[in-house]
Order: C-alpha cells, then sequence, then structure tokens
C-alpha cells in the first residue's frame, strides 16, 4: 500500500497546477511560435545531425504504434500544418534528462510523429543559434 501511495505521490508531484494551466516539471517547453517552416525544417535536420536517435511513431486509431521509417521519409510528411515541438525533458524516474525535437502530422487518415532525442548540451546550442526561449506561463 506504501509503495502506491509513493508512486501516487510522485505523478502529484509532477503536476503543478497556476492560475488555470497544468504545467509538468518535466517537460520545459521552448517558444517556438515565431518560427517559419524554412526554420523549423532546419531545425529538424540539424537536431538530426547531432541525435542520439529517433523515433516514429503512427497513430491509425487510439494508440501510437512504433514504426521502422527513415528520417527522410518522415521528413517528406513535415508541413505547416504539423505541430512542432522543442523541449527539455528532465530527470525523472523514468527517462533521463534529454532535449527533444519533434513534430506530429495531425492529419485524419494517419498521424505520424517524429521524436528526436538530442543531449541537454546540443539542445541549448540549438536554442541559442535558432535565438529560442523557454515559454513563459506567465
Amino acid at each position: 500500500m506504501t509503495e502506491h501511495l509513493n508512486y501516487l505521490e510522485n505523478i502529484l508531484d509532477v503536476l503543478m497546477i497556476k492560475e488555470n494551466s497544468m504545467e509538468f516539471k518535466q517537460h520545459k517547453f521552448y517558444d517556438v511560435s515565431k518560427l517559419s517552416f524554412d526554420e523549423k525544417h532546419k531545425i529538424l535536420l540539424e537536431a538530426h545531425d547531432i541525435c542520439n536517435g529517433f523515433k516514429v511513431y503512427i497513430l491509425k486509431s487510439l494508440r501510437r504504434e512504433s514504426i521502422e521509417m527513415s528520417f527522410e521519409e518522415v521528413m517528406i510528411k513535415f508541413n505547416n500544418a504539423c505541430a512542432f515541438r522543442f523541449l527539455k525533458r528532465s530527470k525523472n524516474p523514468f527517462e533521463i534528462e534529454h532535449g527533444e525535437v519533434m513534430f506530429r502530422t495531425m492529419t485524419t487518415e494517419y498521424d505520424y510523429f517524429l521524436w528526436i532525442n538530442i543531449t541537454i548540451k546540443n539542445l541549448e546550442v540549438l536554442a541559442e543559434r535558432h535565438n529560442l526561449k523557454l515559454f513563459s506561463y506567465e
């Protein structure tokens, strides 16, 4: 019973509620709202060049499935309608601290996801190179 309570406390600790918004401690998002499509595309290519690995998923129904797809193949699906994120995932009990650059196609037939994992140092280098600042929740 104590194990379950500790687990629930850890989950609750991850969520911080701040003036009607939820902020995850382990996620630190950068503001990408002013980036053009070409800048996002360039960041994805640069991140891939220095990555620790990448994953591609497809959403066909209610659950994402990991699929084998080359970086070049998934990049063909990247367009202006895609959701794009640049974030830092801090250390937590389930994963090590790392940077992530990702997109989601947001299509109606099949939804594709690309996650590119990079070191925190490389994330900071890319953020500085492209003048990205941490998103402010205020």
